[in-house]
Order: C-alpha cells, then sequence, then structure tokens
C-alpha cells in the first residue's frame, strides 16, 4: 500500500523538521525522504514504524486509511482530503483569526458552492 506523502511532509513541516533531519532519524538518504513524500518510493515496514513514532501519528493516517492523525485523538468525521488540510490549517491559527478567516471564505466572490440538491 502507497504512503500518502502529503500527509508525511505536511506533518514533517509541522514539527519543524527537514528532510534531512528526518533521513538521520531514520538512517536513510535525503532523497529517500522527498521519494516518499512525492510517491516515488515506499518505505519498508521498519522505516514506516519509525516515522510513525517519529511523527506521533497512525499508519492508518500516513497511509490514506483514516483521517485520524494522532493514535490518542479522537477519531475526525470522515472528511475528505482537502476538507482535513483545510481542518489542519485552522488549527494553527487562533479564535480570532479563524473568524476572520470564515468571514473572507463567506465574501469571497466567485466560488461556486457545492449544490447538495
Amino acid at each position: 500500500m502507497a504512503l500518502h506523502g502529503d500527509r508525511l511532509a505536511q506533518l514533517r513541516r509541522e514539527r519543524g523538521i527537514t528532510q534531512a533531519e528526518l533521513a538521520r532519524l531514520l538512517d536513510i538518504r535525503q532523497n529517500q525522504i522527498s521519494g516518499y513524500e512525492n510517491g516515488r518510493f515506499k518505505p519498508s515496514t521498519e522505516t514506516l514504524i519509525t516515522l510513525i513514532k517519529i511523527l506521533d501519528t497512525t499508519a492508518d493516517y500516513l497511509l490514506g486509511l483514516s483521517n485520524k492523525r494522532h493514535p490518542d485523538a479522537e477519531p475526525e468525521p470522515d472528511l475528505t482530503d482537502l476538507e482535513a488540510e483545510m481542518l489542519t490549517l485552522m488549527r494553527q491559527y487562533d479564535d480570532a483569526s479563524q473568524a476572520r478567516l470564515i468571514q473572507l471564505v463567506q465574501l469571497a466572490g466567485g466560488l461556486h458552492r457545492r449544490d447538495d440538491s
């Protein structure tokens, strides 16, 4: 099963870890990290287990089987990858900034709303 490289990259960046630092922690070359993130390479089971520990996440999240990012986290509602990314971005801001971002989205012109009818 393929690793979701975008999730790996996002978790790595959120923790302030460079590709070079992660490669050192995994005892592999930096180009392998780049390959994992862009989908060219698949990590071994041993490497995947180490990634999970370093990034404090779940195998299911890295493999795209679940949106539950952390082992002890409450399960997220069933979100698409784009919705999960939006939620992750929102959580980086304080309440006041989140409210301003919501207003901005509501005021943005030219966006097509999803028609559920």
